[in-house]
């Protein structure tokens, strides 16, 4: 079946953006931070044993939302008037289900409840494996272009760009990630356009109290 089908059939709606619960406007990293939470919660190691494989449709489902709404071309495709395709999107950051499914379930540990999963995403994802998994796969996605990183990754702040900027010289000097002259040679006004452009963004998520994006980011 398509995924507006499936859509239907677990959530009640094709609207992709009601699932995530975000706005049509959202940026790849709100969408990501909603479908992140969205299989943590429904994830199936957190159900009983009869409602496992349901849960595990549920996330999967979750997943191929996410991968169209993060795919530029995918995304233009489904919010055309024209036939969405029934299945083709692949994650734009080139993770795969099980993967993601795995280091969701990392997020959520040892808890047996589903309660406060928005809590639990916002204080264990930095740091985590599938933090690290997105830092790799939006420097890659971007070859090397920070602004791309502020764009894929969910939470980012501008405090956090230091941060990030020594996690990916660690993986360049360890040949686990390419070296980009975007990156190694970016200069000191762009980083500073950067800064004010996405303190600007993070003001306005704060005041209105979610991660959607801005036209103009």
């Amino acid at each position: 079946m398509s995924v507006c089908g499936d859509s239907w059939l677990m959530f009640g709606t094709r609207d992709f953006y009601k699932v995530l619960d975000v706005s049509r406007g959202a940026m790849p990293r709100a969408i990501r931070s909603a479908a992140y939470q969205l299989i943590m919660k429904e994830h199936p190691g957190q159900r009983p044993a009869k409602q496992r494989r349901k849960a595990l449709q549920k996330c999967h489902l979750v997943f191929r939302i996410m991968s169209i709404l993060t795919n530029d071309k995918q995304r233009a495709l489904y919010d055309s008037p024209t036939e969405f395709p029934q299945e083709s999107a692949s994650c734009e950051l080139d993770l795969t289900f099980a993967t993601v499914l795995d280091l969701c379930a990392c997020l959520l540990g040892s808890r047996q409840d589903r309660s406060g999963v928005s809590e639990l995403f916002r204080k264990h994802y930095k740091g985590s494996q599938l933090e690290l998994a997105d830092i790799k796969a939006a420097y890659t996605l971007g070859k090397g272009c920070m602004d791309r990183l502020f764009i894929e990754l969910p939470l980012m702040t501008v405090r956090d760009e230091p941060r990030i900027r020594k996690i990916i010289m660690k993986l360049i000097k360890s040949n686990d990630l390419p070296e980009y002259s975007k990156f190694i040679n970016e200069s000191v006004e762009k980083r500073r356009r950067r800064r004010l452009k996405f303190a600007v963004y993070e003001a306005k998520s704060k005041t209105e109290n979610n991660e959607d994006g801005l036209a103009e980011i």
